[in-house]
């Protein structure tokens, strides 16, 4: 990805990108003056607890690390796409970054037990400015916690998965408001590359934008795609569509997500 004309400098653009980035547990993201990667000035934002480090090379080429506390900072790489935007930086740090640096934490020593987490996650998922008015929290001892909204039709789940996931569940999604969802979790499909083998307009819509595959459970009428990344930490993607009356946008779309803590809650933004 490389720096537009309207971003002059690294810092203005981290400065930029600090408020699409979500406020885990209410702490902000701010600048964190001072910071090298790979020994270069670089700009950085930090939320307390990770840092985000930022560089830009003479042909504007955008490189991103995540930096967690008490750790040295992970392996930058190039930020992908062809035009940096602070929304799109936010969703790669929260695609990749921010969940190896929490992996990161962990391996490095004693931190919060899974109980403790599991109750900053329910905070944090029920602080998403996600129709708060239509949002309810079911927790067995059995299942665990849910936190749930029914929205314009829609349901909407969220509950844990593991230490540092979270699965997103949407039933009877509207097909922009899954698109949407794509283009926060995955890295648009190649030119070259095109979608074989996928049968319906909605799901031709999806697969020929991003890389998706269908799988081998079709039944009446639904086609299920799936998405097809090998990229540590890349949320992963499940999709259901069912055919409706009146073209591509008619049809039901069931969709099941899972990714980091950060990604989560920005998936969730994205759905007001």
């Amino acid at each position: 990805m490389r720096l537009t004309t309207r971003f002059r400098a690294a810092e203005e653009l981290a400065a930029a990108t600090a408020g699409h980035l979500p406020a885990r547990a209410g702490r902000a993201w701010h600048p964190a003056p001072g910071t090298e990667l790979d020994g270069l000035a670089a700009a950085g934002l930090t939320d307390g607890t990770r840092t985000l480090l930022l560089t830009t090379d003479s042909c504007g080429t955008v490189k991103m690390a995540a930096w967690p506390a008490g750790c040295a900072p992970l392996k930058a790489t190039a930020v992908p796409g062809r035009r940096v935007h602070p929304r799109h930086l936010a969703a790669a740090a929260a695609r990749h970054h921010l969940p190896a640096a929490d992996r990161a934490a962990v391996a490095a020593g004693p931190g919060t037990d899974g109980f403790t987490r599991r109750s900053e996650l329910r905070y944090e998922l029920c602080s998403s400015p996600l129709a708060p008015e239509r949002r309810a929290v079911t927790d067995t001892e059995a299942d665990g916690f849910k936190v749930c909204w029914n929205v314009d039709g829609t349901r909407i789940t969220a509950a844990p998965s593991g230490d540092h996931a979270v699965v997103i569940r949407a039933e009877r999604l509207r097909l922009p408001y899954a698109e949407r969802l794509l283009r926060l979790a995955l890295d648009g499909r190649s030119a070259d590359d095109p979608a074989t083998g996928v049968s319906g307009a909605a799901a031709r819509r999806l697969a020929a934008a991003w890389p998706l595959l269908p799988t081998n459970t079709q039944a009446a009428g639904t086609t299920r795609l799936t998405s097809r990344t090998g990229l540590p930490d890349a949320p992963h993607v499940e999709i259901a569509l069912t055919p409706g009356l009146g073209g591509a946008d008619c049809a039901r779309v069931d969709l099941r997500l899972r990714g980091g803590t950060d990604f989560a809650l920005l998936a969730l933004a994205a759905l007001r």
